[in-house]
């Protein structure tokens, strides 16, 4: 054992191995979706197994993970595609080496995943942005990646003549295209459907309150937590050009580009940053003298983030489900 807690290729043979044994053999997934308090249960799956029962995975302890692989079919007009959903996955903050929380997109890339759609939960720092959008993510800002305490490439690494197709890759990671270009623009095309979808049944309904979300494109600042930003970090990452923050996603991205699967990433708004600078006890006295109270006291609490993830999971649900459609060509060819 290294002090990188590197796993081992034979693990990830073995581990690919366990779950290949699991399915019948036409059920190969070339199309992965990962998801934690944004997503349930892929439509139409048909085999679940819990990350406790396949060996050398992460397992999360974080509400509203459920902590498992879906192996199923999503059916398309004249194709199915083999799919596996991640439902739940490992966390930095959680104590794992990244090496570690990043195990299952090796595992996906072995078993041959070639395309993979990640969404996140996440704190807008954007002001236009409201809770209940979602952001594609075209870029990010990884502060433990720059602050050389947090990359899943840190350390021995295998290359991938010695590990296989879909196992390892290059020791210098070019991510100046990290998310595929492709697949951005099948996403905005499927959000035009779905807001069609969505008006016509807010017109049969007559209820002119239902469709608030909006699309947008930004960039996702990825930090360690568990805590969530002061407002000064707030501050800082939005100087940064960080459009959203949040506690998962870019070390998945990292090792599936490192694969070389293509990326799409999605976050959906739950909070917005507070990043008003905090009160000096002067403005509070002068306040209390002047009986006015500017003073912002919202806090951002998990639970409110699993909420907010409920309602906007109809959605994205949706939005995938036609992207996959815009997108079919793309995935056939690539696979």
């Amino acid at each position: 054992m290294n002090n990188y807690a590197n796993p081992a290729l034979d693990q990830i043979i073995s581990t690919t191995t366990f779950l290949k044994e699991r399915l019948p053999s036409p059920l190969k997934p070339i199309l992965g979706i990962i998801g934690g308090s944004v997503t349930g249960q892929a439509p139409g799956a048909r085999i679940e197994i819990g990350f406790k029962e396949i060996p050398g995975f992460p397992v999360s302890t974080v509400t509203g993970h459920a902590g498992k692989l879906i192996f199923g079919w999503i059916v398309l007009r004249n194709k199915s595609i083999p799919t596996v959903l991640m439902s739940g996955r490992a966390h930095f903050y959680e104590g794992y080496d990244l090496k570690v929380a990043t195990f299952p997109i090796r595992v996906l890339g072995a078993m041959g995943v070639k395309s993979l759609i990640i969404t996140n939960a996440a704190g807008a720092l954007n002001p236009s942005y409201n809770v209940g959008d979602i952001m594609v993510m075209n870029d990010h800002v990884s502060i433990p990646s720059l602050s050389g305490v947090g990359n899943p490439l840190r350390g021995p690494l295998d290359a991938p003549e010695t590990a296989g197709p879909g196992i390892g890759g290059p020791r210098f990671l070019a991510l100046s295209d990290a998310y595929d270009l492709d697949l951005r623009v099948a996403t905005w095309k499927a959000w035009q459907v779905v807001l069609s979808m969505v008006h016509e049944e807010t017109d049969r309904r007559c209820d002119t309150s239902s469709n608030k979300a909006n699309l947008h494109e930004g960039v996702y600042a990825f930090v360690g937590g568990p805590s969530y930003e002061t407002r000064a970090e707030g501050r800082l990452l939005r100087l940064l050009g960080a459009d959203v923050v949040g506690m998962s996603t870019v070390p998945e991205v990292i090792v599936a580009r490192h694969v070389g699967m293509t990326v799409l990433g999605l976050s959906v708004v739950t909070n917005k940053v507070i990043v008003d600078k905090t009160p000096t006890g002067s403005d509070i006295l002068n306040e209390h003298k002047s009986g006015v109270s500017k003073m912002t006291t919202e806090k951002t609490n998990h639970e409110e983030v699993l909420e907010a993830g409920k309602h906007a999971a109809v959605l994205i649900k949706r939005l995938i489900g036609n992207l996959i459609e815009q997108s079919e060509l793309e995935i056939r060819q690539c696979c």
